[in-house]
């Protein structure tokens, strides 16, 4: 028996084998293209996340020369009062030891000292306390200590104060009469607290004023 020759199966098997040609190329034409665009990816999100640090710097360097800004305008702002609180609580401190000395116009001038301490000594700090954060740190809780200090002068002289009667002068000739009707010990508290504010006042002054001035020529140098 003669083996028969068919040209459509050679024909179909050529055709298989450029079919099994055309996948591959397809195949490796989209390896390549899925490996170019994953490079593409891969380098624009690169680009991305260089491009969101330089955005996060420059956020950061903004948000540091805003603080620095408020900082200078609060340090301006508190000088003058900051520098004279040392020599305010000095002299309120002679007047309530003169107070205490145990003469007959202790009382009265006990009322005077304390309506007198009952002033808030540093009203402008208390206005911004909300901005104090802006300071640097050593500077803020240090003013922060401050403002605390002087608060609690504020009450407790203010309770002193309350402390004192007055007997008005009831006929010609009489005069008016101060008592004191609180703790004893009230007023010596008092003068203990005004003295450690006053240990701290100078410190803190001499430290602020510092810290201005060389804000202030920083500024300038910039």
């Amino acid at each position: 028996m003669g083996i028969e020759f068919c040209p459509l199966a050679e024909e179909v098997g050529n055709l298989a084998d450029w079919m099994a040609v055309v996948v591959g190329a397809l195949a490796a034409l989209a390896t390549t293209v899925v490996a170019v665009m994953a490079y593409k990816t891969s380098k624009r999100a690169a680009g991305i996340a260089e491009e969101a640090k330089g955005i996060a710097a420059q956020q950061h360097k903004e948000a540091v020369t805003t603080r620095e800004a408020n900082a200078r305008i609060i340090g301006r702002l508190l000088f003058h009062e900051v520098n004279a609180l040392p020599d305010r609580i000095a002299k309120l401190r002679k007047r309530l030891e003169a107070a205490l000395d145990g003469d007959s116009l202790g009382a009265l001038k006990l009322l005077h000292t304390a309506g007198e301490l009952g002033v808030p000594l540093l009203p402008n700090a208390e206005r911004v306390e909300d901005r104090i954060h802006t300071l640097p740190d050593l500077i803020g809780a240090d003013l922060a200590t401050m403002i605390s200090h002087t608060r609690d002068l504020v009450d407790a002289a203010k309770r002193v104060k309350d402390a004192i009667v007055v007997h008005e002068a009831s006929a010609i000739g009489s005069r008016t009469t101060y008592h004191f009707l609180g703790n004893p010990k009230q007023p010596e508290t008092l003068l203990e607290h005004l003295m450690l504010v006053e240990s701290l006042a100078a410190g803190f002054a001499s430290e602020f004023q510092a810290f201005v001035v060389q804000a202030g020529s920083a500024k300038e140098e910039a």
